[in-house]
């Protein structure tokens, strides 16, 4: 065969052949530039929704305050999640994020259990956090450009964002006393001792997981009780709901780790540093019977007060043998002090650095000093009999706060705390606001 005819016979075999491979390289190319836009534009939006849900979450956080009024605030108000969540935008900015309340829930801890708006109105004790998920919103679907070109069923992405925020951090014990039948004296002392086992007595220090039923248990054995105790710090609970009770802790480290307080670290972990067991800013102990002219308070009044006073008849409040008169002085011309002022001015514990009332941590912890660290927040619990042992209901039907004079006994007989009695609480004060997303 001539060569010329070779050649033309050739590409007469070879025609079509660059068509195949151009169809199967544009199918290649249309899939790399579904990973590449598609993909990419599905990256942007679920960042959109993530920045909404985030700034929803820590808005309606900032409005729960244990009431309906304040859930409900956390949801509509102009302050509000759904507020907040159409200030951010989808689109490049172009469309505000529209969540519903159907986008919200609340619960009593990160992990839940969660709750709609209506049922948690219905119980609000206790739901300090809010999560916002903008799953099923209109804006969670995109259509993709090239995707869909290879399978119908690619014609779409769907998107969203999920946020937990609360104020989660506050002031209290996992320490229960029982419900003395008359009620507790504003201003009197109190001696709560080490109890061995269940039944808690009256007098008695009991313990539980600060979470509700159903959520996830914060104290898994003694060295978790002992650091909670350390730190001062739970979720933040309400009242009256019910917890559960653990196994009765060896009191000796528990007074160990409430001891941190006036600054005394001794025999406790190398972790449980002044900065996570913050000492107070006044760490001088007050033991009545102390008569040395540098102990005081026994010497700083005249008379100076013989034991420790009890309530006083008429309307007066507060720690009288340390703020108004001792025992037996005369009621008249006194005038009230008023249980939220507490300790009251003039007391040794408010008095100034540099009064021989005033002692401060050692130097080395005095960035971590904290103020009213010696005020103990414990839950009253109103079924102290029906509590038999560990994992049994725990009826709080409010959390009573006591003030420390001196520190927690943890060795020879009896072991336990001497606290004066402030108030009352419905609820856990929270520390400085520690408003974050969990999630």
């Amino acid at each position: 065969m001539p060569a010329m005819e070779l050649r033309l016979s050739l590409r007469r075999s070879q025609r079509g052949a660059v068509a195949v491979m151009v169809a199967l390289l544009i199918v290649a190319l249309i899939g790399l530039l579904g990973i590449v836009i598609d993909l990419s534009n599905l990256y942007v939006r679920k960042t959109e929704l993530q920045n909404a849900a985030d700034a929803a979450a820590l808005a309606g956080a900032r409005l729960i305050n244990g009431s309906a009024s304040g859930l409900e605030a956390a949801v509509n108000s102009p302050r509000g999640a759904i507020a907040i969540a159409a200030a951010n935008g989808s689109d490049l900015a172009k469309l505000p994020v529209a969540i519903t309340a159907a986008n919200i829930r609340f619960g009593p801890s990160p992990d839940g259990p969660w709750s709609d708006l209506a049922t948690a109105q219905a119980n609000p004790t206790g739901l300090g956090f809010i999560k916002v998920d903008t799953a099923g919103i209109a804006q969670g679907t995109r259509p993709t450009w090239f995707m869909s070109a290879i399978n119908a069923a690619l014609a779409s992405t769907t998107a969203n964002g999920v946020a937990v925020a609360g104020a989660t951090i506050c002031e209290g014990l996992p320490i229960f006393i029982c419900e003395p039948p008359t009620g507790f004296k504003p201003g009197q002392t109190y001696f709560f001792g080490e109890s061995p086992g269940y039944p808690i007595g009256p007098g008695n220090l009991g313990y539980f997981d600060p979470v509700p039923n159903g959520a996830p248990a914060l104290i898994s054995g003694a060295n978790d009780m002992r650091d909670i105790v350390c730190a001062g710090k739970t979720y933040c609970l309400g009242s009256p709901t019910t917890y559960t009770s653990l196994t009765q802790s060896a009191f000796g480290t528990m007074a160990r780790a409430i001891n941190t307080r006036f600054d005394d670290y001794a025999s406790l972990p190398a972790s449980l540093t002044p900065e996570i067991c913050r000492p107070d800013t006044n760490v001088k102990e007050y033991p009545y019977t102390d008569l040395t002219p540098a102990g005081q308070p026994a010497a700083w009044m005249t008379p100076p007060p013989d034991h420790q006073s009890e309530q006083d008849t008429g309307a007066i409040l507060g720690t009288h043998w340390s703020a108004v008169l001792p025992s037996g002085a005369a009621l008249t011309g006194v005038p009230a002090i008023a249980n939220g002022q507490y300790p009251a001015t003039g007391t040794p514990y408010t008095q100034p650095p540099g009064s021989i009332f005033n002692q401060r941590p050692a130097v080395a912890h005095q960035p971590f000093e904290q103020s009213g660290r010696r005020i103990l927040t414990m839950a009253i619990v109103s079924n102290c009999g029906a509590i038999t042992g560990s994992n049994k209901p725990v009826d709080v039907i409010g959390f009573g706060r006591f003030f420390l004079p001196v520190k927690a006994v943890g060795t020879g007989s009896p072991k336990g705390i001497y606290v004066e009695y402030i108030e009352t609480v419905s609820s856990l004060l929270a520390s400085a606001p520690d408003i974050k997303l969990y999630r």
